[in-house]
C-alpha cells in the first residue's frame, strides 16, 4: 500500500470521527464520509461524502462542511503524526444517489413484469 493511502485511510477514520463527535453544525447533519483522495504531494486531501436528502439539504451540508474545513484540519493535524496536514476539500459523493436511482428503476421494471405476468394468467 503506497502512502498516499495510507494517509487517505487514516484521514477518513479521523475525519469521520470529528464529524460525528466534534462538529456541531446543524447543516451537516447525519453524512458518511465515503472516500478519501490525497494527491500524490500529500497537499490536497479531496473528501467524499453522501448524505439522504433533498438538492437543498446537501447545498446545506456542503456549506457546513466547507465551513469547518479548517477547523476539521486543525483537530486532525493534533491527531496524525505526518510533516504537513492536507487542504480538506469536501466533495458530495453521487454514487449513491445513482444506485438507489437505478435500484427504484429496476424495482419498477419487477413490478411492471410480475404485473404483466399476472394478467397473462387470467
Amino acid at each position: 500500500m503506497s502512502r498516499t493511502e495510507k494517509v487517505a485511510q487514516q484521514l477518513k477514520r479521523e475525519i469521520s470521527k470529528i464529524l460525528l463527535t466534534e462538529v456541531r453544525d446543524p447543516r451537516i447533519g447525519f453524512l458518511t464520509v465515503t472516500n478519501v483522495k490525497v494527491s500524490p504531494d500529500l497537499r490536497i486531501a479531496r473528501v467524499y461524502y453522501t448524505i439522504l436528502g433533498d438538492d437543498k439539504l446537501i447545498q446545506s451540508a456542503q456549506e457546513g462542511l466547507e465551513s469547518a474545513s479548517g477547523y476539521i484540519r486543525k483537530l486532525v493535524a493534533h491527531r496524525m503524526k505526518i510533516k504537513f496536514i492536507p487542504e480538506i476539500k469536501f466533495y458530495f459523493d453521487q454514487e449513491l444517489t445513482r444506485r438507489l436511482k437505478v435500484d427504484k428503476i429496476l424495482d419498477e421494471l419487477k413490478d411492471e413484469t410480475s404485473e404483466s405476468d399476472k394478467k397473462g394468467d387470467i
